[in-house]
């Protein structure tokens, strides 16, 4: 069974610096969506402790939004989605463990204010100049490693990776997602679901590629590598520098 996940529609609006940033992190996340809705197929009845904003959310409406902030800067990044993942906003602005004090990264104008009490979420949205309650549920939770957050790889000028444990309840899920910025202004993605045993992950591509990923990980810096599901197998190696790390 091929169950296919569509890139979701991002809106235009007046620039916004740096403008390619907002390109990968859009498109990492609209991936992540794909992986994560594959997983669920509805909300985790009893997820863990939340480690402050990070995670995945169910909102009161019904849709979902992956939270992670940055464990120096506080800068909280956040995407909502509608459940059949045809509609997506991208929220960005400081918070802490325990508040989140957004505003939409395409949308300035709209804004989101919530105070976090343990698996709960509530505060106001902002849209279109409208204000109305907010709420939502913890659904996944991150699983505290020094890992977890945004890696710029060695692969190329403009190539991305998030990192992330996810608890299912069950079982500790590790996520790998590639992102590489084309020349040509467009994005290439690859999404590795496995297991970290210690600091080495070994992932697998669920899109289709059949690539093997492993990445060892060091402080702030990985060794990496590729393999190819062909035979002979190609092995690529790369190296990664941490540029956001989630707050524990």
């Amino acid at each position: 069974m091929t169950t296919t996940c569509n890139a979701l529609p991002v809106q235009h609006a007046a620039p916004f610096a740096p403008i390619t940033r907002t390109r990968w992190l859009s498109r990492w996340m609209s991936a992540l969506w794909c992986m994560l809705a594959l997983l669920l197929g509805g909300a985790v009845a009893t997820p863990a402790a939340a480690a402050g904003p990070n995670g995945l959310w169910t909102t009161g409406n019904g849709d979902y939004m992956m939270v992670l902030q940055d464990a120096t800067s506080g800068t909280t990044f956040a995407l909502q989605v509608s459940p059949t993942l045809e509609s997506m906003r991208i929220w960005s602005g400081p918070g802490s463990a325990s508040t989140v004090s957004l505003a939409g990264l395409l949308q300035p104008a709209d804004t989101l204010q919530a105070t976090l009490s343990g698996n709960a979420m509530s505060g106001t949205l902002t849209v279109g100049g409208q204000a109305q309650a907010f709420s939502a549920q913890l659904a996944l939770a991150w699983v505290s490693s020094e890992h977890a957050g945004i890696w710029q790889r060695s692969v190329s000028t403009n190539a991305y990776m998030l990192f992330a444990l996810l608890d299912t309840g069950t079982a500790r899920l590790g996520v790998q997602i590639d992102v590489t910025l084309r020349p040509d202004g467009g994005v290439d993605y690859d999404i590795y679901t496995g297991t970290l045993t210690q600091s080495v992950f070994n992932g697998l591509s669920i899109v289709g590629t059949g690539v093997r990923s492993r990445l060892d990980f060091g402080d702030g810096t990985l060794q990496g590598s590729y393999t190819t599901a062909a035979r002979p197998p190609v092995v690529t190696s790369f190296t990664a520098t941490q540029i956001v790390r989630t707050a524990p």
